[in-house]
């Protein structure tokens, strides 16, 4: 699970609605009987993780409470403590953020058990859904449960059960998601701050007893122990060049005795064996390779030919990557060497966990390879979530601002192409078919140039290869363009209010219509700008001279 931060996009967060039923309305002395919990993960309800308990209160319940929700003495009469039940949901819950309807009274309540019970209590980082839909829909004539449902649509049951409750705030926090993007409320710091904007409705709890149902942004929280040379440094700064490559029919044993020759730990294997080559030809043997085949086969393994040992493809990285990408792509493959390209995709170099050794790699390191492998939009949210707290951790090492920012824009970049390849499979799978040319999809603005600071929007336009305007083609990336511009939006980026995107058409176009275009601007510029022009090539002003007087007067 991500850490919870406040950049964390509402529709990625991981959390668990909750509702408890209790012996009374007071918080200072009402005792919890039902406690209930649903899973909530990328903006969706999930029912089957739901954790559901009677709790004993060791006291009578009123019958004015068992008239609201039909739990009596007799019902809870075996069911575990609350410090049992409580454990277990603590458990369930495993540091998730809360959700609930009227979220102050469960705090206070849970509270309240903690303390008779002895426990140690930490106020969990929470949501109310009954704020949220008055920052959602001011005009709402009250924010019930039954309201709030009503105004969106749900269908709720099992009303004044824990577990039907907790469901119904569930899918209500789902529901209110596109309604608080409207209002530009979209990650876990933004729907805090809204909340605590709403002080009426927070001085009538307080006055309930209720507890502050949300937390105050905390801007003290860091990665921890952060080391700047893998955000500062490039991996053609490490990378050994050029590498050593063999020929695939030679033997386990040449490759062996290579690579005890020039003291390395792994070694290229193509056709020719020759170095410099195009990525795709390669395949590459380690040391390790070679002891497995030594264990699985005995002395025979030597003898077997390159070929056959060599992982293929190659993992791989840019020369122009920054050191903390190489360090994340292979923890999360698992390998010990990356084999790096250069923009012509031709292999110029390798870069090892030898290499890295003196890198503190953690959770501040794993920016890259979340965002690329992400499989949702939501799950690139979670992922870009997390450089807030890098990028805070970096100005704590004092690293020149400059570079923060090309850590940052290096990141929307990554972000962009991520977008790009889940919208070409997203019309793949309805039908729309692949790519019917190449294309480019280009990051534009202040993320292009490397100076983005940590709330961009988006700037990108496409160029595709050929295809007219109203082609089928043009369509084709008109589509995809309005992909990705969602898929961003909702992964944390979102829509430019200029309208600098792919999915509006004056930024999407062939390589000819992008050629007329620019020649379109410069030529705008150029007849708006005469007398600028005319003063730029007249000469710095200086003494006069008759020479001069007379050369103009000619």
């Amino acid at each position: 699970m991500k850490p919870i931060s406040g950049a964390m996009p509402l529709a990625a967060l991981e959390a668990v609605a909750i509702d408890t039923e209790t012996t009374g309305l007071d918080t200072a002395r009402a005792r919890i009987i039902q406690l209930a919990g649903i899973g909530i993960e990328l903006g969706r309800v999930k029912p089957d993780e739901a954790f559901e308990t009677l709790i004993d209160p060791g006291e009578p319940i009123p019958e004015a409470s068992s008239e609201i929700h039909g739990i009596r003495d007799g019902d809870v009469r075996g069911a575990p403590a609350f410090a049992e039940a409580f454990a277990a949901f603590s458990a369930f819950r495993a540091g998730r953020v809360l959700v609930g309807h009227s979220m102050g009274f469960d705090l206070a309540v849970l509270q309240g058990e903690a303390t008779r019970a002895g426990l140690p209590w930490a106020k969990p980082r929470s949501l109310c859904v009954r704020l949220l839909g008055v920052v959602a829909n001011p005009r709402l004539h009250d924010q019930s449960l039954d309201t709030l449902a009503s105004w969106l649509g749900i269908s709720i049951s099992g009303r004044h059960s824990a577990k039907g409750d907790a469901r119904a705030a569930a899918e209500i926090f789902v529901a209110l998601l596109p309604h608080l993007a409207e209002r530009h409320v979209r990650t876990l710091a933004e729907a805090e701050r809204a909340c605590l904007g709403l002080s009426t409705r927070l001085e009538d709890g307080h006055r309930a007893g209720w507890v502050e149902p949300v937390s105050r942004p905390d801007l003290s929280a860091s990665t921890g122990a952060i080391d700047p040379y893998a955000y500062s440094h490039r991996v053609d700064d490490l990378m050994a060049s050029p590498v050593v490559a063999i020929a695939e029919n030679a033997t386990a044993k040449d490759a062996i005795d290579l690579m005890a020759e020039r003291r390395i730990s792994s070694i290229f294997v193509s056709a020719d064996g020759a170095p410099n080559g195009p990525l795709s030809t390669y395949g590459i043997v380690t040391e390790r390779d070679v002891m497995r085949r030594i264990a699985a086969h005995g002395a025979q393994a030597l003898e077997m030919s390159v070929g056959e040992i060599a992982t293929r493809p190659l993992a791989s990285i840019a020369t122009e990557a920054f050191v903390y990408r190489a360090v994340a792509r292979m923890e999360r493959l698992h390998i010990r060497h990356l084999a790096v390209r250069d923009e012509s995709d031709r292999l110029v170099g390798v870069i090892s966990a030898r290499d890295l050794l003196r890198l503190r790699a953690g959770a501040a390191i794993s920016l890259d390879d979340a965002i690329g492998s992400a499989s949702s939009a939501e799950a690139m949210a979670q992922a870009w979530a997390t450089l807030p707290a890098v990028a805070r951790s970096l100005g704590a090492e004092e690293l020149d601002a400059r570079i923060i920012a090309g850590v940052v824009s290096e990141e929307v970049r990554v972000m962009t192409r991520r977008a790009a390849e889940l919208a070409e499979a997203a019309m793949k799978q309805a039908g729309h078919g692949s790519p019917p040319c190449p294309y480019a999809l280009l990051v534009l603005g202040s993320g292009g140039r490397g100076e983005s600071l940590l709330a961009p929007d988006q700037d990108n336009a496409i160029v595709f290869a050929e295809g007219a305007p109203g082609s089928e083609a043009c369509r084709w990336f008109a589509q995809l363009g309005s992909h990705v511009s969602d898929i961003l939006d909702t992964a944390g980026i979102p829509y430019c209010t200029g309208g600098v995107m792919a999915r509006n058409e004056a930024w999407r176009g062939s390589r000819e219509t992008w050629q007329t275009r620019i020649a379109e601007w410069v030529g705008a510029v150029e007849r708006r700008r005469p007398a600028q022009r005319r003063h730029l090539l007249r000469p710095a002003p200086g003494p006069r001279r008759p020479v001069a007087r007379r050369a103009a007067v000619r």
